[in-house]
């Protein structure tokens, strides 16, 4: 990945996902991709991919059981479900993913679901990329669905993802809300030497509810899940 390129200006809109994408993608040759998102996230994917015709592109957008309504001008684009139909909906296209594009529902048990569904159906080289694991204001990380600006607990998700899964690779990339990646082989940049018992910690904060959270996650994102900043390019 190219870490400069990444950092050379804020974003919050899906474009550093994007970049991260096309990076990747010329690395590893990316030929089945899957994107998922909802009513309220992932409108960066509407248009992903849409000028790259050797790519098998499979989209699918879920309603939460809170956010049902469907704004996006690209629905024709999508496999529109309930979110207890995704894991069926993803089986039924009998595939293996090398790429999958999430953008989940950002409170905590579903992003955890999304991303824990989503693994079945990565190939064994191929990535998983998130948007919006790493709230850039702490006003951003409620734990519960608001209007405007919000990335809820997705970062926390992803954490937890990664102490169920120790043996695949990850980053967080501290830009555009926070882009995760993660991967079951040893990619550029990704790694797996976590702190366990700070993984442990952050979940605890969570579960009370504690006001200290977030402050924790940044404190000590590269112990829990190797959160690259600016002045690590």
């Amino acid at each position: 990945m190219n870490l400069t390129k990444i950092f050379k200006e804020d974003l919050y809109h899906g474009e550093i996902v994007q970049m991260i994408f096309q990076d990747l993608h010329k690395e590893l040759k990316f030929k089945n991709i899957l994107c998922i998102r909802t009513p309220t996230t992932g409108a960066w994917i509407d248009t992903m991919f849409s000028d790259n015709k050797e790519l098998n592109v499979s989209r699918i957008l879920y309603k939460s059981d809170t956010r049902n309504s469907i704004n996006t001008a690209m629905k024709r684009l999508y496999k529109i479900v309930e979110h207890k139909e995704l894991e069926s909906t993803i089986q039924n296209l009998n595939q293996i993913f090398d790429c999958i594009c999430i953008d989940s529902f950002h409170e905590y048990a579903e992003s955890l679901s999304d991303f824990s569904v989503a693994a079945k159906y990565l190939s064994n080289t191929g990535c998983i990329i998130s948007h919006d694991c790493c709230p850039p204001k702490k006003e951003y990380s409620s734990p519960i669905y608001k209007s405007g600006w919000w990335c809820g607990q997705t970062y926390i998700s992803f954490v937890n993802f990664a102490y169920n899964n120790p043996d695949w690779y990850y980053a967080t990339i501290y830009n555009d809300n926070g882009v995760g990646i993660m991967s079951k082989t040893l990619q550029n940049r990704l790694a797996n030497n976590f702190d366990r018992n700070k993984q442990e910690h952050l979940f605890t904060l969570r579960a009370e509810n504690n006001e200290n959270t977030y402050d924790y996650f940044l404190e000590n994102g590269k112990d829990l899940i190797n959160l690259i900043q600016r002045k690590d390019a």
